[in-house]
């Protein structure tokens, strides 16, 4: 059963890393009554995020220091200044690219085999933020992470919002997936449900959660993904590492847990 806890670490921490590709980190939107521009605001409280080594049980914390910001040449401009996130996109963003191309939208087929875009010429970007002064955290997101391992059954929620700019009306659909893996000491399910998205023109949030349980009878961690278009107010503005927004191109590299709580 210990071994089985272990795996179901390391399984959450899969399914977790998932869900922070799917993340990215805006706010709000908004256009210029006398012009037509877009805007995207990003504003709000900063936290970081521990697990306790014992329980396993996620921390959430406040953060109160300074930072610095790079969007990857979208154009914005700001900073996170005494833990508060203060930052501004105005206008189209500048790189944009279509979504034949990716138009920063191609980490969904990771989960969606069936994607389909309509129309298939438009442009899109999607909104990340880089940490660019600091060794320990390499980008932000807006979500939240919940795990209880000693639950029974042990489980899991993650809740992430990624904002996504498209220079025109635009539908995104994907037939339900399972996706299986048995890379993390237990075999693995994360199951995609059937998607039809319809994005405006302009800034849109795309809301993902992903929900994980073990099953004590199988021993198979079995998760659930749902994906609307939506901004949940219970999200808050995260630190994450640069191994799990992309942004570093090595490999994450999971730490060794310390001996899990027995069930039995």
């Amino acid at each position: 059963m210990k071994q089985r806890a272990k795996a179901f670490f390391y399984g959450i921490l899969a399914v977790s890393a998932f869900a922070l590709i799917l993340a990215a980190c805006p706010t709000n939107t908004s256009s210029n009554p006398a012009d037509n521009t877009p805007r995207l605001k990003l504003s709000g409280k900063v936290y970081t995020q521990d697990i306790d080594p014992q329980t396993y049980k996620v921390t959430t914390s406040p953060y109160n220091d300074s930072l610095s910001i790079s969007d990857r040449g979208m154009g914005g401009a700001g900073e996170i200044k005494k833990g508060q996130l203060d930052y501004t996109i105005i206008g189209e963003p500048l790189n944009l690219s279509s979504i034949n191309e990716g138009g920063g939208l191609d980490y969904l087929k990771d989960m969606y085999p069936t994607l389909k875009f309509s129309p298939e010429d438009a442009k899109a970007a999607v909104a990340v933020l880089e940490i660019t002064d600091s060794e320990e955290y390499g980008g932000l997101l807006k979500g939240l992470l919940d795990i209880k391992m000693l639950a029974f059954p042990p489980n899991a929620s993650i809740k992430t919002v990624n904002y996504v700019y498209v220079d025109r009306r635009m539908q995104i659909t994907a037939d339900l997936y399972e996706y299986h893996t048995d890379d993390y000491g237990l075999p693995m399910v994360l199951t995609s449900e059937k998607i039809n998205l319809n994005l405006k023109k302009g800034w849109n949030a795309l809301y993902s959660e992903i929900t994980a349980r073990l099953d004590m009878t199988t021993s198979n961690l079995r998760g659930n993904l749902k994906m609307s278009v939506s901004d949940p107010a219970d999200l808050k503005w995260t630190l994450v590492s640069s191994e799990y927004l992309g942004i570093d191109p090595v490999e994450p590299e999971y730490p060794e847990p310390p001996e899990p709580p027995d069930f039995e």
